[in-house]
């Protein structure tokens, strides 16, 4: 029983953790690609 009360905080916090560092990687490389279209636009138009 014990066990099961340490797993379930564990694998809920391991998976929040993922959806954090997702989402934040997912902003970055969004922003990054946003700032690469608009710079390579310009030089080229």
């Amino acid at each position: 029983m014990i066990v099961t009360v340490v797993i379930v905080p564990v694998v809920v916090l391991v998976r929040m953790s993922v959806e954090i560092v997702t989402t934040a990687v997912g902003a970055v490389v969004g922003t990054f690609v946003l700032v690469g279209t608009k710079k390579f636009s310009q030089q080229f138009f």
